[in-house]
């Protein structure tokens, strides 16, 4: 996929170290695929084209291949949920960053579930993972040092009271910044300007 190629190339600019694991085997996307018969093949040429990557800082960095994102699978504890969220990202506090599958609200967009608010999709983080991918390195680049350690000016300041830590002089504006999303993600502006989907989005709900 040359929309991945040209991700990892502006990881590889960036960082000093960027693991980019071989390619999930056919064996293994066929019982992916028994498993979760509405996986997208959006999500399927990803894995084809490599089976997870790593920026070498925490987390937030890693984005998962098949194995580990089944060891987490299924998110979510209600019926109209269970099942729809593949795991694409943790984040080391028990929630995830899922492509959302299966018929309903939202299929095909990346949303944030949160194990707190565990009976929806938190918020929307990108309205396809193609979408998500691009935003999610635009600013996990412009937040981290080569090294892959934080940048100073992006760590909140610590408080004296609350709520403890204070606003970081930079910030991305990836997740949070509606305008910035809808003006690089066509297809998370079409999903924001829905009713349905943003009532299924439960921070997003009009």
């Amino acid at each position: 996929m040359r929309e991945i190629e040209d991700i990892i190339r502006k990881l590889r600019r960036h960082f000093g170290t960027v693991t980019v694991h071989p390619p999930a085997g056919e064996a293994v996307l066929r019982d992916l695929c028994e498993r979760i018969p509405t996986v997208p093949d959006e999500l399927l040429s990803f894995w084809r084209y490599c089976d997870g990557l790593c920026v070498i800082f925490d987390e937030s960095g890693e984005l998962f291949g098949v194995e580990r994102s089944l060891l987490h699978y299924p998110v979510g504890e209600v019926t109209d949920l269970l099942g729809r969220l593949v795991p694409l990202r943790g984040d080391g506090c028990g929630d995830y960053d899922c492509l959302v599958v299966g018929a309903g609200p939202c299929e095909g967009a990346v949303v944030f579930w949160d194990h707190d608010i565990y009976d929806g999709a938190a918020y929307l983080l990108g309205g396809s993972l193609l979408g998500y991918l691009e935003m999610w390195t635009d600013r996990i680049v412009h937040e981290n040092l080569p090294s892959g350690e934080k940048d100073p000016r992006c760590r909140p300041p610590k408080l004296d009271a609350f709520p403890w830590l204070g606003t970081p002089e930079y910030r991305h504006p990836w997740p949070f910044d509606e305008a910035w999303m809808r003006g690089h993600d066509p297809a998370a502006a079409r999903l924001l300007a829905d009713e349905t989907s943003r009532r299924w989005l439960l921070r997003q709900g009009g």
